[in-house]
């Protein structure tokens, strides 16, 4: 029993000592807002004798604030730059059909140039066929030209020797053994050119009936060269050679 009352003593004190400092410590804190509240209320005398200068300067600084704190001025900016780009995304493509525009404008005179160009080659070539054909036509002409006095000449050079000619074709007619054996007849007509110096030149057969007839109406001129009479210009005659048998 004296263990329990000694033990009851003391824990009494401690608990009692305890609350003696809770009380303590509890009364300083309710003195200690009574101290606080005179510098409180001077703080608020000091704002409302200056109400007009410290209500512009808070207000000031809100305005101020919020723009920069505020986040949703952040997306209006980034808005308002494809807003500037747009127009330069729509000149872009201006600019990238202004240059086929350009091209088109250098090409087209390009083109313009290689047509004028072609036509000129067409009519230089169209103006060449005509001058080649009017030479042709020219060299034809003369040549026609040509023919038609040698052929008037021979007439001429046949109407003057004509009995001669005969006369020396019947005295130097090379009738082949052969051909009279076989009773083979006919009329060889034969063209060939005659010199200035009735020279034979040049020898054709223009129809025959036989090959042995031919070759000796081609003998038989050979053997008359430089026998006929000289003409005045080389001549072309066509002379009629007959090969009868006498009855």
């Amino acid at each position: 029993m004296i263990r329990h009352t000694t033990s009851f003593t003391f824990s009494l004190l401690v608990h009692l000592a305890v609350g003696a400092l809770l009380l303590f410590m509890f009364s300083e804190q309710k003195v200690q807002p009574p101290k606080e509240a005179p510098s409180i209320c001077i703080s608020l005398a000091q704002i409302q004798v200056q109400k007009p200068q410290q209500s512009a300067t808070p207000k000031q600084q809100i305005q101020k604030s919020e723009p920069i704190q505020s986040p949703k001025l952040l997306p209006k900016k980034s808005v308002a730059l494809p807003k500037e780009a747009l127009p330069i995304l729509k000149e872009e493509p201006q600019a990238a059909e202004a240059e086929p525009q350009t091209t088109q404008k250098q090409t087209e005179p390009l083109k313009e140039s290689a047509v004028g160009q072609e036509a000129l080659a067409e009519q230089n070539v169209q103006e060449a066929n005509q001058s080649a054909v009017r030479e042709n036509k020219a060299v034809l002409e003369q040549e026609e030209n040509v023919q038609h006095a040698k052929e008037i000449q021979s007439d001429r050079y046949m109407q003057m020797h004509l009995e001669e000619i005969a006369r020396l074709l019947q005295e130097h007619l090379y009738y082949p053994r052969s051909a009279r054996k076989r009773m083979i007849q006919g009329e060889v007509t034969v063209r060939f050119r005659l010199t200035k110096e009735a020279k034979v030149r040049d020898i054709e057969v223009v129809a025959s009936e036989y090959e042995i007839l031919s070759r000796a109406a081609v003998k038989t001129l050979e053997e008359l060269s430089e026998k006929f009479p000289q003409p005045q210009e080389e001549i072309v005659l066509s002379v009629p050679i007959d090969f009868r048998l006498k009855e």
